[in-house]
């Protein structure tokens, strides 16, 4: 996702959560999200959406069909529904779901850390991961195992903006690196 789109879906996101918090409907407005993000997994669905070959109106009867208080979502969510209809933003709904849950982490001094690995990290060392992660960034760490063969070996963990990889993938191209670098004597 651009940085663009990023602060973008995050302006939404703390809009929704801030109307959110004020009516006291949190909880629903939270859960009505993200069914939402996870039918804009769906190709079909998101392309519906996404499309400028279906209009807004189009668009608006979808949301009020699917998402109508009768349905159980909340009056503002639809009402935020339409509006990123209404301003051609629909599409960047999986980034303020995102978005969302990145404000709700830092609110609760919670980071989430994907840790990828070329085999299934045993709980022990999810755990040891966890607290060294901890101690360091003084926060409360969610790691996010993903398994990635291609990776050899090793692994490679996100922090923010900051990648560490430790992976064998990589140490390899660096010493191919090297040994392109070196002309024969």
């Amino acid at each position: 996702m651009s940085a663009r789109r990023s602060s973008v879906a995050r302006v939404w996101a703390e809009s929704l959560l801030a109307v959110a918090e004020e009516k006291g409907v949190f909880a629903s407005v939270h859960e009505a999200l993200a069914e939402v993000a996870g039918l804009f997994q769906d190709a079909t669905i998101r392309g519906f959406f996404e499309t400028s070959a279906v209009g807004t109106r189009e668009k608006r009867r979808a949301i009020e069909a699917a998402f109508s208080m009768e349905r159980g979502a909340p009056e503002i969510f639809t009402n935020f529904l339409r509006l990123l209809a209404d301003r051609g933003r629909l599409r960047i709904l999986p980034a303020i779901a995102e978005e969302w849950r990145r404000v709700q982490d830092d609110r609760a001094g919670r980071v989430r850390v994907p840790i990828q690995s070329a085999v299934p990290l045993d709980p022990p060392t999810i755990e040891r991961m966890r607290d060294v992660l901890a101690r360091s960034l003084k926060k409360e760490i969610e790691v996010e195992p993903r398994v990635e063969p291609s990776l050899l070996g090793g692994m490679v963990l996100s922090v923010g903006d900051l990648q560490i990889d430790g992976s064998i993938r990589t140490r390899l191209k660096r010493v191919r690196a090297r040994l392109m670098e070196k002309k024969p004597t």
